[in-house]
């Protein structure tokens, strides 16, 4: 009797990352951006109120759908003890003590707890409406901006339009976002590759993180 194959097999084939694009395997593309917005823990109800009416604005705004992905990562408290370790060797013998006081306590917090922090992703795609009118008033100047990009792209020869839509979709829900104070930005294909990774494979990801060069500038 031969295994089921791994979920991740069935439900996460792709083509490509490339451009700071996802392609799935059908060659539709994905652009994800990962948000940071403000910290409302300590928010009054009037704020979270007025935050809620914000995002029911940008959201009614967009004439086409949009996936939004939580994720609770595990934060390393190893690098912040590490840090604090560096910092004291700089440091006179008082600030030095506090500082190594400071790191081994988050040695300690990190074998007996596990704290956890949110990561909010958005994602884009190109169903939904053909055309916005941020597309129509913007098109000739994302025409050349996106010119040479569009040439290194797996897409098929006739999916040059379908890009350049999915950019001019990033653009206008970046700044969306960014006027409520999400400040979103674009995962590159190294960010988009270890969010996968993560994603499916959170143990081992944090066990045998994915090594990947970057490409020079």
């Amino acid at each position: 009797m031969s295994p089921l194959a791994a979920v991740q097999h069935i439900y996460t084939r792709y083509r490509a990352i490339a451009d700071d694009t996802l392609y799935l395997a059908d060659g539709r593309p994905r652009a994800i951006f990962e948000l940071y917005p403000p910290n409302l823990s300590l928010a009054d109800d009037e704020l979270l109120e007025t935050t809620a009416r914000h995002l029911a604005v940008v959201f009614d705004s967009l004439s086409f759908p949009t996936m939004l992905l939580f994720r609770f990562v595990a934060v390393d408290l190893e690098a912040h003890a590490a840090a604090a370790e560096r910092a004291a060797a700089a440091r006179g013998p008082e600030l030095a003590r506090a500082a190594r006081d400071y790191a081994a306590l988050q040695r300690h917090l990190s074998r007996t707890l596990l704290l956890l922090e949110l990561h909010a992703y958005l994602v884009i795609g190109l169903e939904g409406a053909s055309g916005t009118l941020l597309h129509s008033l913007l098109h000739p100047l994302w025409t050349r901006l996106f010119a040479d990009r569009r040439r290194h792209r797996p897409d098929s020869p006739g999916a040059a339009s379908q890009t350049e839509l999915l950019d001019e979709r990033g653009e206008q829900v970046a700044l969306a976002f960014d006027a409520i104070g999400a400040r979103p930005r674009r995962l590159d294909d190294v960010e988009i590759a270890e969010l996968l990774y993560a994603c499916w494979c959170p143990e081992r990801s944090r066990r045998e993180p994915l090594r990947i060069r970057r490409k020079a500038a």
